[in-house]
């Protein structure tokens, strides 16, 4: 499959998590395989030969004895009979996307499916981008406790309201709190950030120390900070950015990433207010008809999906057991192990 994207961001720690990786790759840290189509899925034959490819890549990492597949791909509506992506298995009988993943469900096991889908009608008309993923029995949660996090999920964006950036701002300052980007961090503000995670997080998607975190920030053309009064660093959010050829026309992805905010600040919505600035300086940045932003928070954690919502962020699916990350849960949603399902969000320009 001609490779028509460029990855402009890789930590190193893990396959890039928005940018080229074809064929898919495994990833050790968190036992997967992983990757993103290059290329439009259009045809019947494009997206059959992307089968052959997770397959193929599939069988290569047995041995290494992969329990999580994700793959992602912009696919051609068309291609799903009906032109709308159907979401945890619900797809046309006899399109050429229930045909592919029949095929696939043969070749690995029957939890395959497609869990996530972003539509990029602003960006690219007619394509949606979707979430292809397996789990083996071993990675997979109690169906009360995935039943749970849909349920909540759809009732934050059935019933949580978008706020808006200045009431978002109001309220961070009115707990004089503020918002900066961060530009040539300093080797102090770089441990802060670490310590920050490590507070936060008992196990991540990559191991949590100064120089992943660095490199991360480094690496990432923006990055916001929420301050105190005293100026310490209490919050976090990082834009990552891959920009792609496709088609021809010039496209940006950006993730918004890396969510954090010190225990003892939390509650004061600065998690909606670091996305309400992102999305302003990501429009002067990226041409917003050709910019897909979007997020992958922790399903069992609400806080930081309705942060997300207030934002004005629309949910797109959820994966599930995607990546290593161990936090604070919800009640209802305090499953065991390493693992835990990503809400799918997206914003969407009208």
């Amino acid at each position: 499959m001609q490779q028509t994207m460029i990855q402009t961001r890789n930590a190193g720690t893990q396959p890039s998590s928005i940018g080229l990786a074809w064929p898919p790759r495994y990833d050790s840290w968190n036992n997967r395989v992983k990757g993103f189509a290059s290329g439009l899925i259009d045809t019947p034959d494009k997206a059959h030969r992307m089968g052959d490819e997770i397959i193929r890549s599939w069988n290569s990492a047995r041995t290494q004895s992969p329990t999580r597949l994700t793959v992602r791909a912009m696919v051609s509506s068309v291609l799903f009979d009906d032109g709308n992506p159907k979401v945890d298995g619900c797809l046309p009988t006899d399109s050429t996307m229930e045909s592919l993943i029949r095929r696939l469900r043969e070749e690995m096991g029957q939890s395959v499916r497609i869990e996530a889908g972003i539509s990029l009608r602003h960006a690219l008309p007619g394509f949606d981008l979707i979430y292809i993923g397996y789990n083996d029995e071993s990675r997979l949660v109690a169906p009360e406790i995935r039943r749970t996090e849909q349920d909540v999920m759809s009732g934050i964006s059935r019933e949580i309201a978008p706020t808006t950036s200045e009431e978002a701002y109001s309220r961070i300052e009115r707990a004089n709190l503020r918002i900066e980007r961060l530009s040539a961090p300093s080797d102090i503000e770089i441990s802060r950030i670490a310590q920050l995670y490590r507070d936060t997080f008992q196990k991540y998607l990559f191991p949590i120390n100064e120089a992943t975190v660095g490199e991360i920030v480094g690496n990432s053309n923006l990055v916001l900070v929420g301050r105190n009064h005293s100026g310490e660093i209490i919050s976090t959010l990082i834009a990552e950015h891959a920009r792609m050829t496709v088609d021809n026309r010039e496209m940006h992805m950006v993730e918004l990433s890396e969510f954090a905010t010190d225990r003892s600040y939390r509650g004061n919505g600065m998690i909606t207010a670091l996305q309400f600035r992102a999305l302003e300086m990501l429009g002067g940045l990226y041409d917003p008809r050709s910019t897909v932003v979007y997020a992958e928070s922790r399903a069992p954690w609400i806080p930081v999906n309705v942060a997300i919502r207030r934002a004005g962020f629309t949910f797109c699916g959820m994966v599930s057991q995607h990546c290593t990350i161990v936090s604070d849960r919800s009640p209802g949603m305090q499953y065991s192990g390493n693992y835990e399902d990503l809400s799918v969000w997206a914003h969407l320009p009208r």
